[in-house]
């Protein structure tokens, strides 16, 4: 099994300086767009099998390696703040808008990159039309973790690094995936405590939006227990984010990373209905 992220095609999105890795896996005749933002070990190369599923399904798949990850430049594992993580994917989003036009284009959130994915889409209406979640983290620290801890993090914010401890079997137990994981040169086993303060900042932000600003056809898709991130926090976080009006669907899966679960056909399929049809199928 290959994750190499240079399966897709690669072009640098350059930003203060820092040339930030812009994958692409294209259909030979789209029919819609998504734009992925990918969680905290992962990276594009991770999408190796899904850039090619969605691909054949007539949708073309950009993946933006976060700052400091994947093939993106910038320390590992550290971040200056939850704005230049949005600020990042906002200058691809718009690379990737200007080139298609016209076509329907969907942002995905997955996991921790769900609360900058709903910053994102908040900021810019105009960017996309329906915003899509996988088992997204979309409150998962305050739901956590004590207040007075989280302000801690924030207050004592620095540059130095501490392992990840989140085991990969709560990823997926599937083993030719779980090899694939272990032996990624590329995936992130650390961060700073300035990187947990923006996710924290960033999570903070999705609670200060207005209720109901996602009011572009979404969609929320878990896992039907999820060992990663709090569940039902992110379902309440999504139902006020649309007012209750979105698509919430849980999958017969315990596997966090749901691209790599004992559900993974059935998560392509109703991803590709949804982008294709752009919330409306």
């Amino acid at each position: 099994m290959s994750g190499r992220s240079d399966a897709a095609q690669l072009e640098p999105v350059v930003r203060d300086g820092v040339t930030l890795a812009l994958h692409a896996w294209r259909a030979a005749r789209p029919a819609a767009v998504a734009f992925y933002v990918h969680g905290t070990q992962s990276h594009a190369g991770w999408l190796f099998e899904t850039g090619p599923a969605l691909a054949e399904r007539s949708i073309t798949l950009y993946v933006l390696d976060r700052r400091g990850s994947g093939r993106s430049e910038g320390p590992r594992g550290d971040a200056a703040s939850c704005e230049s993580w949005v600020d990042d994917h906002a200058a691809a989003l718009a690379v990737v808008r200007a080139r298609h036009g016209a076509l329907p284009l969907t942002i995905i959130g997955q996991s921790m990159g769900a609360p900058i994915a709903a910053l994102l889409a908040a900021r810019d209406l105009a960017s996309h039309d329906a915003v899509l979640f996988s088992a997204p983290a979309l409150d998962n620290l305050h739901a956590t973790r004590p207040p007075e801890r989280l302000e801690q993090i924030r207050a004592n914010a620095g540059p130095e690094l501490h392992d990840i401890t989140t085991p990969l079997e709560a990823f997926t137990r599937d083993p030719r995936y779980l090899d694939f994981m272990r032996a990624d040169p590329l995936r992130q086993v650390q961060m700073s405590s300035r990187f947990f303060a923006s996710w924290i900042d960033a999570e903070a932000q999705c609670r200060e939006l207005a209720a109901g600003v996602l009011a572009r056809p979404s969609a929320l898709l878990q896992p039907r227990v999820d060992r990663v991130v709090h569940a039902d926090a992110a379902r309440a976080m999504f139902d006020r984010l649309t007012n209750g009006r979105a698509i919430t669907i849980q999958l017969p899966t315990e596997d966090h990373y749901l691209e790599f679960s004992t559900a993974r056909r059935a998560w392509i399929e109703l991803v590709a209905t949804f982008v294709v049809g752009c919330g409306l199928a």
